[in-house]
């Protein structure tokens, strides 16, 4: 649809008429605004400036923990691609000087696969910390996995499917603060899983393979990992139009544009430790590389008042 998305500010006229309005409460008594009917698209009443409540809004960056075998793991339920996401735990004491990998689960199904992209070495007291890039968007299930004695991580070789680094910690100096060391992620089948092993006597008779021990592990827990990308504004100037999704573009019409997504499929917002889910409901940015164009009501939900950087994760469900 070939509109102009140029932002368009009403005149201070205007804008002082609103206010009038707003201190004679007849705004607080106004409906909500209907949407077309069979869009995609959500409607709010009340305000919506910068700092307004809004259900819709919730936290992020909440932290989550999960345990197992002795071990504990932190971290916080959403992070970034190309931002570090810390991650902390602890082990026993004994296990000083051992390693911790961090797994993430692959592929869908009761037994996925799970790929290593991060290791660190237990400290003294049994401290460990780490923290991951990714550059992949996605929900993932991630474990914390005590390393065979005497391993330095993973061994099987291949790249991250998620990809990124990791910043691990890897002991202790003389005085007893972390060491930080860098590490690239590896490909490896979970550690709990068990393995079979064979070999043959002096004779060359095969002996029975044996099961493997599985390694002490965390139960997973769950983190979101939003893509980074340009958000643009629209919505003055437009509202009353179609947008190509069939929506008819109101002012407080929550959603997005997007050039590839399907209209109505759900697309949660990122913004400084605060998410929204809103639908795609037009198609664009097609200016200035942005990845994203977020409705007026959506990006001032959020406190965005400018062209910026937000993370968008396309939710698995739609």
């Amino acid at each position: 649809m070939a509109v102009d998305r140029r932002t368009h500010m009403p005149p201070v006229t205007t804008l002082l008429t609103a206010a009038s309005l707003l201190s004679a409460g007849a705004l607080l008594s106004a409906p909500a605004v209907g949407l077309a009917a069979g869009s995609g698209g959500t409607a709010i009443s009340g305000g919506t400036g910068v700092g307004s409540p809004n259900p819709l809004v919730q936290p992020a960056d909440q932290p989550v923990t999960t345990s197992g075998d002795g071990l504990t793991l932190q971290t916080v339920a959403s992070g970034q691609t190309k931002r570090a996401l810390e991650f902390t735990g602890t082990a026993p004491a004994s296990d000083a000087g051992r390693t911790v990998d961090l797994e993430h689960s692959t592929g869908a199904g009761p037994d996925p696969s799970w790929v290593v992209f991060a290791h660190a070495r237990i400290a003294r007291g049994g401290r460990f910390a780490m923290a991951w890039r990714a550059t992949r968007g996605g929900e993932f299930q991630v474990e914390a996995v005590l390393a065979s004695a005497g391993s330095a991580g993973a061994t099987a070789q291949g790249g991250s499917s998620a990809g990124g680094g990791a910043t691990s910690v890897a002991g202790s100096s003389a005085t007893g603060s972390p060491v930080a060391t860098t590490s690239s992620p590896t490909t490896a089948s979970s550690a709990v899983s068990s393995t079979v092993t064979s070999s043959t006597t002096a004779t060359g008779v095969p002996t029975t393979p044996q099961a493997s021990t599985p390694q002490p592990a965390t139960a997973p827990l769950t983190v979101s990992i939003y893509q980074s990308g340009v958000a643009t504004i629209y919505g003055p100037g437009l509202y009353g139009h179609k947008t190509a999704c069939g929506e008819t573009l109101r002012r407080r019409t929550l959603g997005v544009a997007s050039r590839t997504l399907a209209c109505g499929t759900k697309v949660a917002v990122l913004f400084r430790g605060r998410e929204m889910v809103v639908p795609v409901i037009d198609r664009g940015p097609y200016a200035n590389g942005a990845d994203w164009d977020l409705t007026m009501a959506t990006a001032r939900a959020l406190g965005i008042r400018t062209t910026t950087t937000i993370g968008a994760l396309r939710l698995a469900h739609t």
